[in-house]
This record gives C-alpha cells, sequence and structure tokens, in this order.
C-alpha cells in the first residue's frame, strides 16, 4: 500500500484534491484534525463516495434527513451489498431504494458540505492512500473533484462575507477558471511553432533554427548573454547563434525562447516579470549545477529551472485587472502558480519532465514520476530563494551531499550578480 500523507497548512485542501484529480488517483484521501475524520474515496480522478465522523455528516442521518432514505434501509443495503460483494452505491440503485440521479445530487451535497467545513479548520493533516473498500470500488457515482471544490469555496465564501471579499471573490474566480480550463493562457507563440515544425523533420539543419531565431534580434542577443555568461563556462566567447545552439542544446534554447516569450504577456508588471525571470535564471543555473553532482541531465535540470515558476506571468496577467493590495496577489500567486505553470506547459506540448517539474517544485513527496529532476528544482529553488539550510532534505530528496550543496550555496552571490547582468 502506498501512501502520501501532509500538512494541510502547507498544502491547502483544494490543492490536494487538484492533484488527485489531475493525476487521476485512485484511493482513499483521508483530512484529519483532532477527533473529526473525512474521507473522499476517488477512483480515476473522481469522487465516488464520502464519508464523516462529524454529526450531521454522518451518512445514514444525512440520507435520512435530506434524501428521505429510511436508516433501516441504508442498514439492509450495507448488508446485503457486502453479502453479495457488490458496491453499496451499486446496490442501492439496483434494488430501487433510490434513483441514480438523486442518489449522485445526494452525494455531491454531502461532499461539498463534508469539504465546505474542512475549509474552516486552521490545521489538520491528509493522507492518501492508494486503497478503496471494496464496499465502494466501481459503484456508478463519479463526481468531478473540480465541481465540489468549485462549489465549496462558493459555500464558504457566501458564509463569510466581509471577510477580504475582493480577494475571495478573485480567488473564486480563478478557481473557476482553472478547474475548467478556461483560464487566459496565452497560445504557443509563432517563433515556436515554427522551431517545433523544422525539429519534427528528421532532416532538420542547424542553420533552419539559426534563421528562426534571428528574425527575433532581442532573443538572439539573449541566447548568447546566456550563453558567454560565466555559468556557461565556454573556454572562449561564443558570437554566433550556431556555435550557441550547439554548446547549449536544443532544450534550452527552446526554454529561452519560451521564456523570452512570456517576458511581455504581463505589460503591467515589468517589474515584477523581470524578477521572476531573474530567479528562474538563478534557479536554471543552480539546477545545472545540482544535476551535475546528482548524476541526471544537466541540459534538462536547466530548462526545468528556468521554466518552473511560468506559471507566475500568466498570473500577474491575470491579476492585473484586478485592484488588491500586493500580499493578496501574491498569496494568489504562490498558491496556484504551480497548476496555471502546469496548464500552460501542457498547452505548449513542453515534455513530462518540465511538466511534473512546474507542478510538483513545492511538493515533490507528491510526485510519481521524475522524482530525481523534480528533486534538483525542489533543492534549486530551495537554495535560490535563500531557505535552503544543512540538514533540512530528508529521505529520497537527499540526491546530493550537504557539502556539495553548501558549495553551491557559497557561489550564489555570483550567480545573482550574474543574472541581474542578463536580465
Amino acid at each position: 500500500m502506498k501512501k502520501v500523507t501532509g500538512d494541510t497548512g502547507l498544502m491547502t485542501l483544494p490543492d490536494v484534491m487538484q492533484w488527485a484529480e489531475t493525476t487521476g488517483k485512485t484511493g482513499s484521501l483521508s483530512i484529519r484534525r483532532k477527533d473529526v475524520s473525512k474521507i473522499f474515496y476517488i477512483q480515476d480522478g473522481k469522487i465516488i463516495f464520502v464519508s464523516s465522523q462529524k454529526p450531521g455528516e454522518r451518512l445514514g442521518e444525512y440520507f435520512s434527513e435530506i434524501g428521505h432514505v429510511r436508516p433501516a434501509d441504508i442498514e439492509k443495503a450495507l448488508r446485503e451489498s457486502k453479502r453479495l460483494g457488490v458496491p453499496f452505491t451499486g446496490y442501492l440503485v439496483s434494488e430501487g431504494v433510490i434513483e441514480q440521479k438523486k442518489l449522485e445530487s445526494l452525494i455531491e451535497a454531502l461532499a461539498e458540505k463534508i469539504f465546505t467545513d474542512a475549509l474552516r479548520w486552521d490545521d489538520g493533516i491528509f493522507e492518501f492512500t492508494d486503497v478503496i473498500p471494496a464496499l465502494i470500488v466501481n459503484g456508478p457515482i463519479k463526481l468531478s473533484i473540480s465541481f465540489v471544490v468549485f462549489q465549496s469555496v462558493k459555500q464558504y465564501d457566501e458564509t463569510n462575507k466581509g471577510t477580504a471579499p475582493d480577494a475571495t471573490d478573485v480567488l473564486l474566480e480563478l478557481s473557476n477558471q482553472i478547474s475548467t480550463g478556461n483560464i487566459d493562457i496565452p497560445p504557443a507563440p509563432l517563433i515556436m511553432h515554427k522551431l517545433d515544425e523544422v525539429m519534427q523533420r528528421e532532416d532538420f539543419s542547424i542553420q533552419e533554427i539559426v534563421k528562426i531565431i534571428m528574425s527575433d534580434q532581442i532573443l538572439t542577443s539573449k541566447v548568447l548573454r546566456v550563453v558567454n555568461s560565466a555559468f556557461y563556462s565556454s573556454q572562449s566567447e561564443i558570437t554566433s547563434l550556431q556555435q550557441a545552439i550547439i554548446f547549449m542544446g536544443l532544450k534550452s534554447i527552446l526554454s529561452i525562447v519560451a521564456v523570452h516569450s512570456l517576458s511581455g504577456f504581463a505589460p503591467r508588471s515589468p517589474e515584477r516579470i523581470r524578477e521572476i525571470l531573474r530567479h528562474s535564471l538563478v534557479c536554471a543555473f543552480v539546477a545545472k549545477k545540482i544535476a551535475s553532482s546528482a548524476g541526471i541531465d544537466p541540459e534538462e535540470a536547466f530548462v526545468c529551472g528556468l521554466l518552473h515558476d511560468i506559471g507566475k506571468t500568466v498570473l500577474l496577467n491575470f491579476l492585473s485587472d484586478h485592484a488588491l493590495p500586493d500580499d493578496a496577489k501574491g498569496k494568489i500567486i504562490r498558491e496556484f502558480h504551480q497548476e496555471v505553470g502546469f496548464l500552460l506547459a501542457d498547452t505548449w506540448k513542453f515534455s513530462d519532465v518540465v511538466k511534473h517539474a512546474i507542478k510538483f517544485h513545492h511538493n515533490p513527496e507528491l510526485v510519481t514520476g521524475f522524482r530525481k529532476n523534480v528533486a534538483t528544482i525542489y533543492i534549486a529553488d530551495l537554495i535560490s530563494n535563500g531557505r535552503y539550510t544543512e540538514g533540512c532534505l530528508q529521505g529520497d530528496m537527499r540526491i546530493v551531499s550537504d557539502e556539495r550543496l553548501q558549495e553551491i550555496v557559497d557561489e550564489l552571490e555570483t550567480v545573482r550578480e550574474t543574472v541581474s547582468s542578463l536580465i
């Protein structure tokens, strides 16, 4: 049995639920605080059943009060479904105890009630295990996690009017846009389309790549400045794009194209964009150093480091239309940039390793694939933000020795100075 646990103070409940949905998880998500436990049973990223120990949220009493189903019928259904080895919800429907649409509506309403109450918790823990009781698995109910989360946040907001309504309204709007896939993700720029078309062919030449990039002189200048920086360590100055592409690799070139394209996406926040890009490049250089010591592809690590915060640029553009205090905007960006970045990466058809690094760079314990790559970006981000301390990494996050990481930390100021001269 596989298990993932965490603190709801570090990873919010909506984030945990959306993680289960986007990764198509199957299992039981338990959230607990003091003596109260609530469980969401999830199959293939859909809610199939819920339970709670809290009075008013218990299945039997809720069905009895709201659904007008007799407690005796529920007890019989539980007993008989167990005896026959069939799902409890399936038995309710097949035996005519309740119509499927009504059952779905009841479980959806109960799920929203349970989740809305949990949103009021100041603390708590969650635990996801990849096991579902036989009495529940493969039932007829399949609820959208995004819809349940959105409705719960909406209910929570309606009972908390006056406690920063502007920020709450924006959070609701953003959550809805993300859950429905309607957030304003910019289309991949023309230059990336052209590069992709060329690279899809087996017989493309470096000269074709050079010609496309040279159509943008600012981009050309950025590529040459990065490749000639101290942290690419070329033995002599590189003066041509062809040399730069050969030296850096096509993946790195494409990541610089992507970042360059996004740099103008939030024109009303130019300094904030530059701040994000500077951090991203610092993280890319640090990740490259970690990767060289950890035995993974340094070029891939550079790409993941450079792109890990791309969701922030999209959110800055989104928030430019909302008059919120800076601290409220910062909170929204911190909470949603991984999800939005993943959506952009998926839209722009980035590789799976890049998408994983973007989505899980703050929660590497939740990732199931590319764990070492994601750990590299997690550590690089800690170092780049000045939050790394010796001994803070545990388990499979310890991919490089503390001594080597300390050497990288000691070089951080020099890296920052170099990046400041580039951006």
